[in-house]
C-alpha cells in the first residue's frame, strides 16, 4: 500500500479488512484526514485588480441609470466529458494538513459544452456543443438528452 492515490475501497480490498478499520488507521493511527479536493481557477496578481475594476465599473453605471442591469447578459458555460468523468463529491486526499498540491486529469476528447444566458427575469434557451476531432455540432436543449444517451 505505497501508493497515495489508492482509495480506501482498493485498500481494503488488497488487505482484506473492513474500510471502517482502513478509516480508523488513516485517522488515529497515521494522524491522517480527509480534505475535499476543490476545483479551481489559478488567479494572476493581476485579476483581483481587474475584477475590483470591474466592480466599480458596473456599481458607476447602475448609479448613473437604475435600468442599466436589464441591458446586461449573464451568461456561462460549462464542459462535461463523456468519458475521463472526475467525480469531486466523493474524492478525498487524506494529510496531515489541508493539501495545496494540484492533480491534473487527462480528458477525453468527447464533450459537451452547455451555454446559458439570463437576462433580468428571462432565460434563454440553454445550447449544447457537441465537440468531436472533426466537428462541431450544435443542439437545443430537447436534443441533448439523445445525444448524451448515444455517446455513453
Amino acid at each position: 500500500m505505497r501508493n497515495p492515490s489508492t482509495s480506501t475501497h482498493s485498500a481494503s480490498w488488497q488487505l482484506g479488512i473492513p474500510r471502517k478499520i482502513v478509516w480508523r488507521i488513516l485517522r488515529k493511527c497515521l494522524k491522517l484526514h480527509p480534505y475535499k479536493v476543490q476545483l479551481l481557477h489559478e488567479l494572476k496578481p493581476n485579476d483581483i485588480l481587474k475584477c475590483s475594476d470591474f466592480a466599480m465599473r458596473i456599481l458607476n453605471k447602475i448609479n448613473e441609470d437604475n435600468c442599466y442591469l436589464k441591458n446586461v447578459i449573464f451568461s456561462d458555460e460549462a464542459t462535461f466529458y463523456v468519458f475521463g468523468y472526475v467525480n469531486c463529491h466523493k474524492c478525498r486526499i487524506c494529510g496531515t494538513e489541508s493539501p495545496r498540491a494540484v492533480r491534473e486529469k487527462a480528458r477525453s476528447r468527447t464533450k459537451m459544452n452547455v451555454r446559458c444566458a439570463l437576462v433580468t427575469d428571462e432565460i434563454f434557451e440553454n445550447f449544447f456543443f457537441r465537440h468531436q476531432a472533426d466537428s462541431d455540432q450544435c443542439y437545443t436543449s430537447g436534443h441533448a438528452v439523445v445525444l448524451c444517451l448515444s455517446s455513453i
